[in-house]
């Protein structure tokens, strides 16, 4: 459904088992901006300080940013719209564009020739206060007015105009890491969708195209990041994220990894580290969907290497997201690679929650259990093969998977990451 354009532009929801996008109310455009990036903080994500996937070859059609793994118990505090005092669950999520020569609309710029535009595709949480999604535009340099319509970034020669917003039901920072953010342009409308992982929920925003992004597109930033104004979102200490961004470009060629200097857009920041320290990892992978994977952390000891088919973790004392309270194996979706036939995983089964024993259970691609879940000792070496026929219904497309799970934590998925 994310990448299934609703029938026209407007807000709409789409809520399982319903597999049809339902139009609902638009709110006003929020006037608050999420800011272009202005500096560089010391090795924490954000104001330029992160990474993106870029495109050797062609423009991207639509992108993707998730969270592949997360810590448990994650909790967070910000400024709404970067105004004191700090409130709880005061965050967003962004997935930025580059920033980009050739709008039509710098035309009419004071210096044409210096005006650039940037788009950012936004889920915003307030603590509850402005829970939706929108799009915002900039014209970078534009000044020293702005077109009719748009608003002035302040100190600046910068102009910016959101798109209308869809509300959202306010989410906890305790659930990041199963939200993910998705944008895309096409026929000259943009959109983006939320979705939060555990709801079945996706809502979306689509509005014109205003920058002319199809012929323009070239890289996308993804990450959590403070609520507006270059506001910081403070993780709890003991946070770590694998974050993914996703590209679709028309190629399999795996993206090209940019920063972690310069390698972002957006001024608002987090708190976490990019992993190692002391050189920050950051993966591309190829195939039908073309990635980065990087780690970024405030847990001690965390490592992050790049694998043959996915980032891996180790060290840290960080545990699995907390899913269910008595470590069950529950339905987590596991991303179907497209087009992919057999494939060995291999993951080594470590516990670092409390000495709690470990189960695993393997999955078929609707969810279902295959098997009785198995317990076993740390240490443990799983394999397991995917199975994917691409096109056919899910009940004659297999899909093996892995999880593991101990008691209090979520049953995570496991290709080669050591948790």
């Amino acid at each position: 459904m994310k990448h299934t354009q609703p029938p026209s532009k407007g807000c709409y929801t789409v809520i399982y088992p319903n597999t049809v996008w339902t139009p609902v109310a638009c709110e006003a455009a929020r006037k608050e901006p999420f800011l272009p990036a202005h500096g560089r903080p010391l090795n924490t994500a954000g104001n330029s300080d992160d990474f993106s996937a870029y495109s050797y070859s062609g423009t991207i059609t639509s992108s993707d940013g998730s969270f592949l793994t997360g810590s448990g118990g994650i909790s967070e505090n910000g400024f709404v719209d970067n105004n004191p005092p700090a409130e709880p669950n005061t965050f967003s999520l962004q997935l930025n564009t580059n920033i980009f020569s050739g709008t039509p609309l710098c035309g009419s710029a004071s210096d044409p020739a210096q005006c650039v535009g940037w788009e950012q595709f936004v889920y915003s949480e307030g603590n509850g206060q402005n829970s939706s999604s929108l799009i915002e535009y900039w014209l970078l340099n534009y000044g020293p007015s702005c077109p009719p319509g748009w608003s002035q970034q302040l100190f600046s020669t910068n102009c910016y105009i959101n798109s209308p917003m869809v509300a959202i039901p306010p989410q906890q920072a305790s659930n990041i890491p199963y939200m993910t953010l998705s944008a895309s342009t096409s026929n000259g409308v943009d959109t983006v969708v939320f979705e939060n992982t555990q709801r079945d929920e996706l809502y979306s925003v689509d509005a014109d195209s205003v920058l002319n992004l199809s012929q323009l597109w070239k890289s996308s930033e993804f990450n959590v990041f403070g609520d507006a104004g270059g506001a910081e979102s403070n993780l709890s200490t003991g946070s770590a994220l694998v974050v993914q961004t996703s590209i679709d470009n028309g190629t399999t060629n795996p993206p090209r990894c940019i920063g972690p200097q310069s390698g972002g857009t957006t001024a608002e920041t987090n708190n976490l580290n990019l992993e190692p320290q002391s050189g920050p990892v950051c993966c591309p992978y190829g195939g039908n969907t073309p990635s980065i994977q990087f780690l970024e952390s405030n847990a001690s000891g965390a490592i992050a290497a790049c694998e043959a088919s996915q980032l891996a973790v180790t060290g840290g004392n960080f545990a699995a997201t907390p899913y269910s309270t008595n470590g069950s194996i529950t339905r987590l979706t596991y991303p179907i690679i497209l087009g992919q036939t057999r494939t060995l995983y291999s993951a080594t089964l470590n516990d670092v929650t409390s000495g709690a024993s470990i189960t695993y259970q393997f999955f078929d691609n609707c969810g279902n259990p295959q098997g009785a879940p198995a317990s076993v000792s740390p240490g443990t070496n799983v394999s397991y093969l995917l199975t994917e026929i691409n096109g056919q219904p899910c009940t004659y497309s297999f899909h093996s998977s892995v999880y593991a799970s101990a008691p209090g934590y979520a049953p995570s998925f496991l290709t080669s990451i050591i948790f």
